[in-house]
């Protein structure tokens, strides 16, 4: 499953630059919803085979955290070192840049919250659901594009806000994990269900469709249910084309994904849905591939870093603008989407 990983990693990156030869493949939204799927299953396995007995769940929180925190926090201090070159030198230092010069509209209580989120993670998912009012003190905000004052420019690595989901997740995975299945299955259905209300009450836009934490738990679920199908199919024989037929038909539908008919909507549900049934018959397969998993492993490094990487070429070849793709959808001003 390695492979996948890297994929959608790349699949990120291209949404971020803007198409690559015309070419939009799955998208970024859809690609972290897959990882969510993913996280669930890898979550579910080590939860069941490695983190068990007394002391399971510090150890586990422990050993997540120094997955994610020492890459962030290196990335987060060469970012802040390249951004105030990068402003004392050119002028566009990017979050650097908006931290000096738009900090005074924001009040202080608000300042160190998104400063503790920029060294925390935690919290830059929820930033997307606020704005500042005219004291600069945060205010819920249904459609943060629309809102006067933006926070998601005071983000040093702006496509960490699903490392804060992922992280929400890691706190109550173990929970999840010793439940009955059925349990999984009607907590999928709830949150399914409050998704649909939300978007018959006209929440069906940026950041609702694929930031919500409650949304999007119906995905991490999706996976732990999915490692535990793998376990009752890891042992028998099955048809080459499930086997293999299936997971390919994923990739195939990937690449394709811009070019098949029907509403976004629609095609996105048909994907992630394709990509529940082929995440456990994809990890079947690739379980014994040492070199997948190394690959798997080049997913997180080059998710983290390829903002940093992004911005510092659209300001050598764009004179620091940023690509039309890391623009908010409906807005005229250039910040970061994802």
């Amino acid at each position: 499953m390695g492979i996948l990983r890297l994929l959608l990693a790349l699949c990120v990156v291209v949404a971020h630059a803007g198409d690559v030869f015309k070419l939009t493949f799955i998208g970024g939204a859809n690609a972290v919803e897959v990882f969510f799927i993913i996280s669930g299953f890898y979550m579910q396995m080590i939860l069941t085979q490695k983190y068990v007995g007394t002391g399971a769940y510090g150890l586990f929180l422990t050993n997540r955290f120094l997955r994610i925190f020492p890459a962030y926090w290196a990335v987060l201090l060469l970012s802040i070192i390249a951004f105030s070159i990068l402003h004392y030198t050119t002028g566009k230092g990017f979050a650097f840049t908006t931290w000096l010069e738009q900090r005074d509209v924001l009040a202080l209580p608000t300042q160190w919250a998104l400063a503790l989120s920029n060294l925390t993670l935690f919290g830059q998912d929820a930033a997307l659901f606020f704005t500042a009012t005219k004291e600069g003190l945060l205010t819920y905000t249904a459609n943060f594009v629309e809102s006067p004052i933006k926070l998601y420019p005071f983000f040093f690595i702006p496509q960490a806000w699903s490392l804060s989901l992922e992280l929400l997740f890691y706190l109550i995975a173990p929970w999840f994990a010793k439940r009955h299945s059925g349990i999984l299955v009607a907590l999928i259905a709830v949150s399914l269900g409050a998704r649909a209300l939300a978007y018959q009450a006209g929440l069906d836009h940026d950041p609702w469709t694929y930031r919500f934490f409650p949304f999007e738990l119906a995905l991490f679920l999706v996976g732990m249910l999915g490692y535990r199908v793998y376990v009752r199919l890891k042992n028998r024989t099955l048809p080459p084309w499930v086997e293999r037929g299936i997971p390919l038909g994923l990739g195939v539908v990937g690449f394709a994904y811009q070019y098949l008919p029907g509403s976004e909507g629609f095609k996105h549900w048909i994907y992630i849905g394709l990509a529940s049934v082929s995440v456990p018959l994809l990890f079947r397969w690739t379980r014994h591939m040492s070199w997948d998993r190394k690959i798997g492993e080049l997913s997180y490094p080059v998710y983290i870093i390829h903002m940093l990487a992004l911005l510092l070429v659209a300001l050598m070849f764009e004179g620091g603008e940023r690509p039309k793709a890391l623009s908010p959808r409906g807005s005229s001003q250039r910040y970061l989407l994802w």
